[in-house]
């Protein structure tokens, strides 16, 4: 708190707007609101005076927070599910949160198709149950796939007929009881991993009606332990259970003194409660976690066995019900305490013809053996085998299953709600009901319908203007927040409304007291090497006047620069570790595990060698003035950014380079934007002498790097114009780049490296770059993704911000720490805001975030 006022942040991402307003007037934020956990995690590892509340900030009381004290400031960074909600993706039921691009899930026409993009906003919250279904929290925007049923008149029968319409998307709030929504009968087939040998002398099983019967015993009372010395599988069972078990469990006799492919040994001992029965088998123990997930609560149902022959998926049942289940004449009912394995099993019964519900028992307190236990929330599984046509309220058609609505209820409340985007279909699967995407306003988004709910943190600003009245409010939002309007019925802005929501926005915080105003701001134009452009409005009650900082930079080129009115931009590769290397884009995907120990997606997708190539004409050949990095050697990298998903799961590694030996390398680094859209010839890319491009929350940007040989005119009389006779390099790529850049630049398509290149004239050049009146040859392509710690220096995150780790000094995923970094605020800009309008708040100087590493020893060394 300084002079008695309080500074509050309800932030978005790593927490950039606080973080600027320390580095204004040297003290942390007094309040930080977020709804992530993962958010508040990094927050308060870097602001650890702070207060924090993790919850939306539509539950946050203004008054009660400041408790009376007076507001200085109150910054707002806004972020169609609610957190926690499952998806079907390829590897089963999965919080729609932790949902990245690449994946793939399953859509309304049965198929698996990617996820596109991950989306999340603040919108109005309705509640949804249905027949057997306790019930799904979503936006009331949220369109669902339905039927509705129509009730016609018989005459001849004296009394109503039920018709149902055609399958339709209808919003959530304005579903009732007449309709019905879909769940999937089928799913089209995945293939079904295989048991590995971990070493030689592991032995496997085959996938058959046995594996699976156990591993439905398994995620009904199994569990497994794995260290480096021992791997065993578990099965424990009630008394009455002993002798039955021993009998199935023998399926894999052993014939000799150890266990051969398809063979198991089972031992077993008396426990106080029953039995236990255990084998020893690491190839086992894997895949029955990696498949079927490990410890009672995360136990979960593949995708691939929704897809699986029937004598399977009957197999699997059988062993789960043996354990966790029983059969009471034609009713089946199972529990347990994950929610993946309860809709995984729910998806499942369906999938076997199965009207299958799920009920929600919440946690009581029970009395075990005189002692009262806490236990966790129940989930019940329930079907029939056999339903009497009178009774049967669900019905399937098109291979999907119907089941009626019975409520809906709208709570009034403004959450944060999650949404993927998905390719072609635009559709998943949430908690086991077929659902469409519902996309927001974005740039990123083109023309495609809108939500009329996005905007809706921005009237939180009101709420905490007439409530605790700050003395000045800053409110940042994309640049297309100023064309906030009302929408169409197609979920699509009306042109001749555009701005009129923002209009009445603006001018209620007027009648509030408050003088607005609102600019556009361009990172780089106040240092940041970034050129992440957003909207940005000050609102001020205290009759003082609203100050915009002027620019600190411009382009080198610029007037402003010339005159020395300005520094030119910062460049990008301040922040870039040219000492982390990068694997060749030509090694196999086995030869960099050999050499570096990790996994890279090989080969490259041939739209990302396009654009390699593409950057490698502007950036390198093509360029007069290369960027030189380190001087006496001759290395070009560059930066890119790539779309292609099946290198995405790279894009969160890093990728070590392969260092040619030679010893004339020079680096020239160039950006290639990941997701925006280029023509045909149009290089995705930048140098890195200028500021980064926008960083959003997935990592897409990629160092790449080419290595330039030397290029000597020797005895041979050869014309530099013509293919070299003989590569004296020590890498051996010499011929396969250049046989990469002829295709591409002189097609466009490429071809294969091991097939004989196409025709090649005396007046080619391409791969020859000459350098200050020297040539050189390209002779190998590096590449790598970003690195997190670069991400943030491009964003303007001061060097000691912390982010790989948290208060508690538990890594911090390198995923989130990306997502933090894309939706952060550039910390220079809310520095410079406050400095000009708050300059009383601006005493004292930031300190340094204290550095702690962990050295060979175990002992911590603070800097």
């Amino acid at each position: 708190m300084i002079n008695g006022e309080l500074v509050i942040d309800s932030f978005a991402g790593g927490g950039g707007a606080s973080t600027g307003i320390e580095l204004a007037t040297g003290v942390s934020v007094d309040i930080a609101i977020n709804h992530d956990p993962e958010a508040i995690r990094m927050h308060k590892t870097n602001h650890p005076n702070t207060k924090h509340y993790c919850e939306s900030i539509w539950d946050v009381d203004p008054v009660k927070v400041c408790e009376g004290y007076p507001v200085a400031l109150a910054w707002f960074s806004p972020d169609c599910f609610e957190r926690g909600t499952l998806i079907l993706t390829e590897t089963g039921y999965k919080p729609i949160e932790e949902i990245t691009e690449g994946e793939y899930v399953l859509t309304h026409k049965m198929r698996w198709r990617k996820v596109t993009a991950t989306l999340q906003s603040q919108r109005d919250e309705i509640i949804i149950k249905g027949y057997g279904h306790p019930g799904i929290v979503c936006s009331t925007g949220h369109p669902f796939y339905t039927k509705t049923r129509r009730e016609v008149w018989n005459n001849k029968k004296r009394n109503y007929d039920h018709t149902y319409s055609e399958a339709k998307w209808k919003r959530a709030k304005e579903l009732n009881d007449m309709d019905y929504w879909g769940a999937p009968v089928k799913c089209e087939e995945i293939p079904i991993p295989q048991m590995e040998k971990p070493n030689g002398k592991t032995v496997v099983l085959p996938i058959d009606e046995r594996l699976l019967w156990l591993a439905g015993r398994y995620v009904g009372d199994g569990w497994s332990r794995l260290t480096t010395t021992r791997a065993e599988v578990v099965i424990t069972c009630g008394k009455k259970d002993i002798e039955y078990l021993k009998t199935k469990l023998d399926m894999w006799k052993r014939t000799g003194k150890r266990c051969r492919d398809g063979e198991l040994s089972w031992a077993f001992r008396n426990v106080r409660t029953g039995g236990q029965f255990t084998c020893n088998s690491r190839s086992l123990v894997k895949w029955l976690r990696n498949e079927f997930g490990h410890l009672a609560n995360k136990k979960k149902i593949p995708a691939w066995l929704l897809g699986a022959p029937i004598e399977l998926k009957n197999a699997f049942m059988d062993g789960y019900i043996s354990s966790d289940g029983h059969i009471s004449g034609t009713i089946v009912e199972a529990t347990t305490i994950s929610k993946k394995l309860a809709y995984g099993l729910r998806t499942l019964a369906v999938t076997m013809g199965y009207s299958a519900m799920v009920y929600f028992v919440e946690s009581n307190g029970r009395i075990i053996e005189g002692r009262e236990v806490n236990t966790k929330p129940i989930y019940k599984i329930k079907w029939r085998e056999e339903i009497d046509s009178k009774h049967k309220q669900t019905f399937t058609e098109d291979d999907i299953l119907w089941s009626p609505i019975r409520e809906t209820t709208e709570t009034g409340k403004t959450e944060t709600f999650y949404n993927i985007s998905v390719d072609e279909d635009e559709s998943y699967i949430a908690e086991g009901i077929i659902v469409h995407n519902c996309k927001h306003f974005s740039k990123a988004k083109g023309g495609k319908p809108k939500d009329k709910s996005i905007r809706g943190l921005a009237w939180v600003a009101l709420r905490w203007a007439a409530k605790v009245r700050p003395r000045v409010i800053m409110l940042e939002n994309v640049e297309e927040f100023k064309t906030w309007g009302p929408l169409n019925r197609g979920h699509r802005p009306i042109k001749a409304k555009q701005g009129v929501t923002f209009r009445k926005f603006v001018s209620q915080l007027q009648d509030l007291g408050y003088q607005v105003e609102y600019q556009e701001l361009v990172a780089a134009d106040y240092g940041v090497p970034t050129m992440r452009k957003r909207f940005f409005l000050i609102a001020r009650c205290d009759g003082q006047r609203i100050i915009w900082p002027e620019p600190t930079h411009a382009p080198a080129d610029s007037q402003e620069v010339a005159a020395g009115l300005r520094k030119p931009y910062v460049g990008a590769y301040t922040q870039i570790d040219f000492t982390i290397p990068c694997p060749s884009i030509f090694d196999t995907a086995e030869e960099i595990k050999e050499k570096y120990g990790i996994k890279a997606v090989r080969p490259l997708a041939p739209k990302t060698m396009e654009r390699i190539a593409r950057g490698l004409r502007k950036f390198v050949i093509d360029n007069p003035e290369p960027f030189i990095v380190e001087p006496g050697s001759v290395r070009v990298p560059y930066i890119m950014c790539n779309n292609e998903n099946n290198v995405g799961a790279s894009l969160e590694r890093p990728l070590p380079t392969i260092t040619t030996g030679n010893r004339n390398f020079v680096v020239a680094p160039t950006l290639i934007q990941y997701h925006s859209e280029t023509s045909k010839d149009e290089v995705r890319g930048q140098g890195i002498e200028e500021p980064i491009m926008t960083v959003d929350a997935s990592n897409r940007y990629g160092l790449v790097a080419s290595f330039l040989s030397k290029f000597y005119k020797s005895g041979t009389g050869q014309d530099v114009r013509e293919p070299l006779h003989t590569v004296t390099c020590s890498p051996g790529h010499f011929g396969e780049v250049r046989a990469y850049l002829i295709k591409y630049y002189g097609q466009g398509t490429g071809q294969d490296i091991n097939e004989p290149l196409d025709t090649v004239t005396a007046q080619d050049r391409f791969g020859l770059v000459t350098i200050q009146g020297t040539d050189y040859q390209i002779v190998d392509i590096g590449l790598r993704m970003l690195e997190p710690k670069e991400l943030y220096g491009c964003q303007g995150f001061p060097d000691d911000y912390i982010i790989d780790r948290d208060y508690t000094w538990k890594t911090y995923p390198r995923s989130e720490q990306v997502k933090r970094c894309g939706n952060a605020v550039c910390p220079p800009i809310p520095a410079a805001l406050v400095k000009a309008n708050l300059p009383e708040l601006c005493r004292e100087e930031r300190k340094p975030n204290l550095r702690i590493s962990e050295e060979q020893t175990g002992q911590l060394r603070f800097a």
